[in-house]
């Protein structure tokens, strides 16, 4: 796998790990991470993890659809890190969490 080549997407988020999502059921997390190749395929068991002052704080793995999952997050930026040293790393730098937009909680402007 070329990880030069990957395309990574975050949804972000603040942290929250046991309040269920607007729709439903769902544990919202702080992050999701949703790793595809440059032609749209999901790549599965990628790891993801959440850098917070140099330090790896928590890691989680890419699902069938390509989507890791890292819920418990400080309320600061972070780095994101995809995939492993040796195989090929992408470093997002300053993500900052926000809270998700839905019909529920709308931002006022």
């Amino acid at each position: 796998m070329n990880w030069k080549m990957l395309r990574c997407f975050l949804v972000l988020g603040l942290s929250a790990a046991s309040v269920a999502s607007a729709s439903g059921g769902t544990p919202y997390c702080a992050y999701e991470v949703k790793v595809n190749s440059p032609s749209g395929n999901p790549f599965a068991k990628t790891p993801v993890g959440i850098i917070d002052n140099g330090t790896q704080i928590s890691t989680a793995t890419t699902d069938a659809q390509g989507v890791a999952r890292l819920c418990d997050a400080p309320m600061h930026k972070v780095d994101i890190a995809v995939g492993a040293v040796g195989e090929g790393l992408t470093l997002v730098k300053g993500v900052k969490p926000t809270w998700p937009r839905d019909a529920a909680h709308p931002r006022h402007s």
